[in-house]
């Protein structure tokens, strides 16, 4: 059912915005960049830009599916790599957080195509199953991850490290979204809140048929999709 389960989110340009002007300091007050086609300015904050990628600003609105290419890997664009890094949701134990895996990576992947890897993205799945938003260790649905993505945004991946687990009374706030932790490794008696940098969906849906899925890739990132997996693949 890979050609019916499929889901999309597109990313909100939020980061130049005045509260992250301190996490991302070294890309703001480049007064002696030069402004062009594929350079985008905050109206409000005059001194923020933000580099679009000249790969999305090539696409066509009007794409038909005789333009796509026979074969497109985002991880190898002209030698470029855009894709965030795998990761294995079984470590450090069993969880079955695929839908967030995915979902969130695909998320992270675009962030990286908008900004044309300014920043290096991963986004938190564990923030996701700790605000319950999409599902558990014993599954879940990419689609919800997106919904909150538009709602709350979600954090970069190191607010909060990936447990493999369920949260116990997560309330989704405060050191259940991002914590900053002081020694000894692995204590959590010196760890306090700390306010994120969220990367939030403008748009989100979902996207069937493989040459829909093909165009949806090509024009705008990669998509997250859900298979049946039956014993034979399992095996």
């Amino acid at each position: 059912m890979i050609e019916s389960q499929c889901y999309w989110a597109t990313i909100k340009e939020s980061w130049t915005g005045e509260k992250y002007n301190t996490s991302f300091e070294k890309y703001t007050n480049k007064k002696d960049l030069k402004l062009n086609n594929n350079v985008v300015e905050n109206k409000k904050h005059q001194s923020c830009y933000v580099k679009q990628s000249n790969i999305l600003n090539a696409r066509k609105s009007n794409l038909v599916y005789q333009d796509l290419p026979s074969n497109w890997f985002w991880g190898d664009v002209n030698g470029t790599n855009y894709l965030s890094w795998n990761k294995q949701q079984h470590i450090p134990q069993w969880c079955g957080s695929c839908w967030a895996q995915a979902s969130t990576s695909a998320l992270a992947d675009r962030t990286n195509i908008l900004v044309n890897n300014s920043f290096d993205w991963n986004l938190s799945p564990q923030v996701v199953m700790n605000c319950n938003a999409g599902g558990s260790c014993n599954g879940g649905d990419p689609y919800l991850v997106y919904q909150f993505a538009h709602d709350h945004g979600i954090p970069h991946d190191s607010c909060q490290t990936y447990l493999a687990s369920n949260p116990k009374d997560a309330t989704c706030s405060g050191t259940w979204v991002c914590e900053d932790c002081t020694s000894p490794v692995g204590s959590t008696e010196n760890c306090k809140a700390y306010e994120p940098t969220y990367v939030y969906a403008s748009e989100y849906g979902a996207v069937t048929g493989v040459l829909n899925m093909k165009q949806e890739i090509y024009q705008r990132g990669p998509i997250a999709c859900g298979i049946v997996a039956n014993d034979t693949l399992m095996n």
